[in-house]
């Protein structure tokens, strides 16, 4: 990779939100004075891209971005998706599915960070109808969307070299089989 850093990655992994799979929202924040510039992610090789894009903070719009993907040469798991962003702000969201299990579900999301991070922060949220919700590491908090409500727990990553990933375990009970 190359010297691109990310100030803030803002990861959300929800479960059984709106579909069977795992959604997963991604929001931050590059720092780079020279706009534009080009941005890879690392996606599960799996993973359905719903939109690629980056974000006016002053209009809160997002302005959707053609992408370019191939398998990541260095890990079958991987593929790389990369576009072009003209301003300092990214979003992105996909689809995968690893969930294991038909009523005691259990999955690893794992943050698998092309460029250097400054600071991220993971939160799981916990499917409506589920219970005995745990994540390994453990959450370091949990807060209740209200509009939603439904919950999140929250994990603090930190800082993140080029290439280092952070896996998180989820486990969980949920007999109804309908999206939250």
């Amino acid at each position: 990779p190359d010297d691109l850093r990310i100030q803030q990655l803002s990861v959300q992994v929800m479960p059984e939100f709106d579909d069977p799979r795992v959604l997963v929202i991604v929001q931050g924040r590059v720092a780079a004075a020279d706009l534009p510039v080009t941005i890879t992610f690392r996606l599960p090789n799996n993973a359905q891209i719903n939109q690629m894009a980056t974000v006016n903070m002053a209009t809160a719009g997002a302005t959707t971005a053609t992408y370019q993907t191939q398998p990541d040469p260095a890990d079958a798991r991987w593929q790389l998706v990369s576009y072009s962003l003209d301003g300092a702000h990214f979003f992105y969201e996909y689809y995968y599915d690893p969930i294991v299990g038909s009523i005691d579900k259990e999955f690893t999301y794992t943050l698998s960070s092309y460029h250097a991070v400054e600071e991220a922060s993971i939160e799981i949220q916990q499917p409506a109808a589920a219970d005995d919700f745990r994540t390994a590491p453990a959450a370091a908090s949990t807060r209740l969307d209200e509009n939603l409500r439904l919950y999140y727990h929250r994990l603090e990553v930190g800082a993140l070299d080029a290439g280092q990933e952070v896996s998180i375990g989820v486990s969980y009970h949920k007999s109804d089989p309908d999206p939250s």
